[in-house]
């Protein structure tokens, strides 16, 4: 519990370092079309990636009115694959399911909706804490370590220490973390004309009857001008080690068409509900047929060793003679026939 705990605190710290950066970046980038695709890797102790397996990929379309996100996800031998496409005009959020055909559709409405459901629902019920107040105060330090080369693209090094403190009804909890990342001269465009995060909306999901405050010291300023630009590289660290590493393979800045963002006209529309039973069963049959494949080719393995071989033309019997007999001998010598003879795929001449 714990272990899981940390994840989330350094998610949390993660979330809100990133989304502070945004805030300057949302007032002046250029807005230009992008498109890139991004792996993350877990790590060894050693810091060493533990296979050259991503865990996932993502590959972003992103424009002023509009953002496609596709994450292919390595789960052992299933891959799943998540499509989302965000029209700012519209105020929509749509889900693609590529393996069955099938898209949902989420109004912005909706969606706060839903949330609002899961706050009211998490606040009534039992032992549920009182609606009261909590603060969460992260302190920033941020190290220029010089420019350096990614993938071809200039790139700043920072290695950014983050401390972030919470109390009330947020948790009485003090924990730090610490990130490296190479950011790019490239602008990371943001859709949607955003002005920036809401932090209520990031940390209170999960303490719904929880009315926080954020506070951002230390190295603020530093902090925004690191996430100014494309993260090109970043690591996340577990004390010392690093335990995650996360690179971008692929950069365009080319103009986006609007086929990204469009969804094919052989999909069919469904509830989300039905969108996610459909996902749900797509991925139990993916997992079975590995199953099934796997022992399939353990089947094949064992048959491998165990398979008799038919004997040739000129094999001998179980009293040495061969199937043909001995051509310098009128009649074959007789042999006694063995109590149970193996079934053969030929009949003997004796």
């Amino acid at each position: 519990m714990k272990k899981h705990d940390g994840m989330k605190r350094r998610a949390a710290c993660l979330a809100l370092s990133r989304a502070g950066g945004l805030v300057l970046l949302a007032a002046s980038s250029a807005r230009a079309d992008i498109k890139y695709t991004q792996v993350m890797r877990m790590n060894e102790e050693g810091g060493t990636a533990k296979s050259d397996q991503p865990l996932n990929s993502t590959t972003k379309y992103v424009r002023q009115d509009a953002e496609r996100m596709e994450t292919t996800m390595q789960m052992g031998p299933v891959k799943m694959q998540n499509v989302s496409i965000r029209l700012c005009e519209k105020k929509q959020t749509i889900r693609l399911e590529p393996r069955l055909k099938l898209y949902t559709i989420t109004t912005d409405e909706q969606g706060n909706a839903t949330a609002g459901a899961s706050q009211t629902a998490g606040a009534a019920q039992p032992g549920a804490a009182k609606a009261n107040t909590g603060k969460v105060v992260v302190t920033s330090n941020v190290q220029d370590l010089g420019e350096e080369e990614i993938a071809g693209h200039k790139a700043r090094h920072y290695m950014i220490s983050m401390r972030m403190q919470s109390s009330g009804c947020a948790g009485d909890a003090d924990h730090s973390t610490k990130m490296e990342i190479w950011t790019s001269d490239i602008p990371d465009a943001v859709p949607c004309n955003n002005a920036g995060p809401d932090y209520s909306a990031m940390m209170g999901t999960a303490r719904p009857a929880c009315k926080m405050s954020f506070e951002q010291k230390g190295d603020v300023a530093a902090l925004a001008k690191a996430y100014r630009g494309l993260i090109m590289r970043m690591k996340m660290y577990n004390g010392d080690k690093v335990t995650m590493t996360q690179e971008v393979t692929m950069v365009s800045q080319a103009k986006l068409t609007d086929d990204p963002f469009a969804v094919p006209a052989d999909y069919k529309q469904v509830s989300e509900q039905e969108f996610q039973q459909a996902q749900s069963r797509a991925m139990m049959e993916a997992m079975m047929e590995q199953a099934k494949a796997g022992a399939g080719n353990e089947g094949d393995n064992n048959g491998e060793e165990n398979t008799d071989k038919a004997p040739s033309a000129d094999a001998k019997d179980d009293e040495g003679n061969t199937n043909e007999g001995n051509a310098d001998e009128a009649e074959p010598k007789p042999a006694e026939k063995p109590k149970k003879r193996p079934k053969l795929p030929f009949k003997l001449p004796f």
